[in-house]
């Protein structure tokens, strides 16, 4: 399920709270001024959160694209099972 509103009718600490109460897992973006900061929870638990720009597995899928050891399909179903499940990329690749 996708929740979407605007954070200010919210307090940040009431939405944490929530998720936590909730046991939610899944990713939290938060939108400011053209900028996306993704939080990542795992049972109510945040994981990690990092700007949305920033894919610390990018160089890796670029040269699995380049040197022909995956395809942009097969990467772009790893990106969606990785952003499912939380797991490493590198993971998901081993995986499928």
């Amino acid at each position: 399920m996708r929740l979407q509103g605007v954070l200010s009718d919210f307090g940040a600490a009431e939405i944490f709270q929530l998720i936590a109460q909730q046991r939610k897992t899944g990713i939290l973006e938060i939108d400011s001024d053209g900028r996306t900061l993704e939080v990542y929870f795992s049972d109510g638990h945040i994981l990690r959160a990092r700007p949305a720009e920033s894919q610390p597995d990018a160089a890796l899928a670029e040269f699995l694209i380049r040197t022909g050891a995956t395809s942009e399909p097969d990467l772009a179903e790893a990106w969606q099972v990785q952003g499912d499940t939380l797991s490493s990329l590198p993971q998901v690749l081993l995986e499928q």
